[in-house]
């Protein structure tokens, strides 16, 4: 009983910062949905928001730790029941079998492929082909674009081949299925005709118009700037990458700097900042809205009204959505003289995203972004405490410096080891050397740029922001270039990135002692990733490529051939190897071998596992066919004590969702036939 009351105390304590929990609890309830193996009816989910309402209401009469548990369950209940409704709310028709064939659409985005080809994402696709099911939205990466460029808001035709979007390389791999659902994106596919313009009306739609801005705007920095500092200004200007190059993603990602190039709350803090306290400045030169109290309001409206822009010239990203939402906090709370940046911030900004857009909580984006953000504002609430405001300027920019280095690379890099298999080790020294520039010649040359543009004077801003692009890849390389500067590591399984998730932020919001609780769960997390296993054996659902686990890494079965699938499970093992290489390694246990038809006679059932690649249905012994990897998805072999593989499939993990099983959309709140 003493335990008890105990335990109630400190869930009780906890109560300060209920309105920083629930959108935890909330996004806890979207994760669970995500988790589950099996569609919820629409009878389930509304008995499960019945319950919820009902429970809420109950609270009412009850006190202390009771209400308080009552009302997290609650927001989990809602937080499954949303998820479930949006999930069904966006449904659109998939493509269900290969097809080739003209497409026409309106081309509303654009960008580059990981391979460098031009790739168009059309709206309003006409299929004429299709049987079945015919997709509204469509992507085809076009290996020879010719010399003209769809803009956006023109209707073009194509010839291509599509097909349904690609399932998970691996079982609990990244599900593109799941992502594509979520963007309405019903098939994938090249061409390799150049597209032919069908129409360019000139009375375009808002949004279209948005778009072409923001593409000119890129256009303009790619001619007038050095072509590698210019695709990091247009990636931090409009959040377009298509001309950013690998090579410099590369060493920015391995130096820790990828950041730097998603439009967060870096760069919309530098932004809304830049013109709050210059207009203030300017706006205090007058001696009647300084006197009336005017000249703080009328600053903050106007940063927040440039911010909203910045949001809708960027592209919307979740991070830059996130930015927006704490940046509109932080100046309603100038507005009102409160404190302008606090967790309640961060928790205003998480209910918005995850209102929006509730699958975007399984995105790195999201992840990264919240944690770094959150790290940051518990991090120097802690550092106020030890006095370093008292430093002189200089030294106190640089301890600054040096924590808010600290603590977002610390807070990112579970998230960025997880889902980029990659630990950078002198990633504080990167963002200690870069990220001041950032804040004070890049963005404010972008700025002055963006502000001299109209007359012609963008010359100078743009010159200061390259020389800034310049030092920060240049610190890049320096760093990457050092011995041991990084470490690829193995992706962990599925659910440790919950655990981490979990331990990560009870870390951070908890308050007392009870912290220590969240770094144990965290380090739980840490353990069971270190000591899991990566599959023995993988098979692709094409039953083209077997991939095998020797002394010296993977070795796949072809040279050639699947590379993107090859190169996602050389990096889920934390491995740099390219296929080539991994082709050549020896000391494979045959354990599968690929067969392009079975033999005649019996099948022999003491042969090793056989992957037949072709359309044919086995009547015994461990054969495994187009047929059935159709419908499994790819396959993953574990091996046991005994000798033996114990077998998982993609379909094992992911469950029948909308997104990957036809027949569960037949049967949609919203069906597609």
């Amino acid at each position: 009983m003493q335990l008890w009351h105990h335990l109630a105390a400190g869930i009780l304590r906890q109560t300060t910062r209920r309105f920083v929990w629930a959108p935890v609890f909330f996004a806890t309830g979207i994760g669970v949905f995500f988790a589950l193996k099996q569609e919820p009816s629409l009878g389930v989910v509304a008995a499960l928001a019945a319950t919820a309402f009902a429970l809420f209401v109950s609270a009412f009469w009850m006190s202390g730790s009771w209400r308080l548990g009552v009302n997290c369950c609650v927001l989990v209940a809602l937080g499954v029941s949303w998820a479930a409704l949006r999930s069904q709310w966006v449904s659109a028709p998939v493509l269900e079998k290969r097809t080739y064939g003209p497409v026409m659409g309106v081309v509303y985005a654009r960008d580059t492929s990981a391979s460098g080809n031009l790739r168009l994402w059309l709206k309003q696709a006409h299929l004429p082909a299709v049987d079945g099911p015919r997709p509204n939205r469509v992507r085809v990466s076009v290996s020879k674009p010719g010399d003209w460029v769809p803009q956006i808001g023109q209707t073009i035709q194509i010839t291509a081949h599509l097909s349904p979007p690609p399932r998970p390389a691996e079982p609990g791999g990244f599900d593109f299925q799941r992502h594509a659902w979520f963007l309405q994106l019903g098939a994938v596919g090249y061409a390799r005709a150049p597209p032919v313009l069908w129409d360019d009306p000139t009375d375009r739609p808002l949004a279209a118009r948005i778009e072409r801005l923001r593409h000119a705007i890129a256009d303009a920095l790619q001619d007038k700037m050095r072509a590698e500092t210019a695709g990091i200004a247009t990636a931090i200007t409009v959040g377009l990458r298509h001309s950013l190059d690998e090579a410099t993603q590369d060493v920015l990602r391995k130096a820790n700097l990828a950041h730097l190039l998603a439009i967060s709350g870096l760069h919309m803090g530098l932004l809304t900042a830049i013109i709050f306290f210059c207009l203030r400045a300017v706006l205090a030169l007058n001696t009647t809205l300084a006197v009336q109290g005017h000249v703080k309001p009328a600053a903050a409206l106007a940063a927040l009204g440039a911010g909203a822009v910045y949001l809708v010239v960027s592209g919307q990203s979740i991070a830059t959505e996130r930015a927006f939402v704490m940046a509109a906090v932080a100046f309603v709370a100038i507005l009102v003289n409160r404190r302008a940046l606090s967790l309640r911030s961060v928790a205003a900004a998480m209910w918005v995203v995850l209102l929006l857009r509730p699958h975007a909580l399984l995105s790195p984006g999201f992840q990264m972004s919240f944690a770094a953000t959150a790290a940051l504002i518990v991090g120097f609430q802690a550092l106020q405490k030890t006095g370093v405001g008292r430093l002189p300027g200089p030294l106190r920019w640089l301890v600054y410096s040096i924590a808010s280095a600290g603590f977002a690379g610390l807070a990112t890099a579970p998230f960025a080891a997880a889902h980029f298999n990659m630990w950078p080790h002198y990633g504080i020294v990167a963002n200690v050397l870069a990220v001041p520039l950032m804040g004070t010649v890049v963005m404010p040359g972008i700025l002055l740029a963006l502000a001299g543009a109209p007359l012609g004077l963008e010359g100078v801003g743009l010159w200061v922001a390259d020389w800034g692009l310049r030092w920060i890849i240049a610190v890049a390389q320096v760093v990457v270039a050092w011995d041991g500067s990084f470490t690829m590591i193995k992706s962990p399984p599925p659910g440790v990135l919950s655990i981490l998730a979990v331990g990560f932020t009870a870390a951070l919001i908890l308050v007392g002692r009870s912290r220590a609780v969240g770094v144990a769960v965290f380090l739980i997390g840490a353990w069971i990733w270190a000591q899991a296993d990566r599959p023995h054996v993988l098979i692709s659902d094409s039953a083209k490529l077997v991939g095998t686990m020797t002394p010296q890494g993977r070795h796949v079965s072809r040279e050639k051939g699947q590379g993107f699938v090859a190169r996602v499970w050389l990096e889920n093992d934390g491995d740099v190897s390219s296929q080539q290489r991994a082709f050549r390694r020896t000391g494979a246990v045959d354990h599968v071998r690929i067969l392009k038809e079975l033999p005649p006679g019996p099948p022999d059932c003491t042969a090793p596992f056989a992957v037949v690649a072709d359309w044919v249905r086995p009547a015994r012994c461990d054969v495994l066919d187009l047929r059935k990897l159709s419908w499994t998805g790819a396959w993953a072999g574990y091996l046991q004590p005994d000798g033996t593989l114990k077998w998982k499939t993609a379909r094992d993990v992911s469950g029948r969702r909308l997104w990957n099983d036809r027949r569960v959309r037949r049967n949609g709140w919203f069906a597609h036939q």
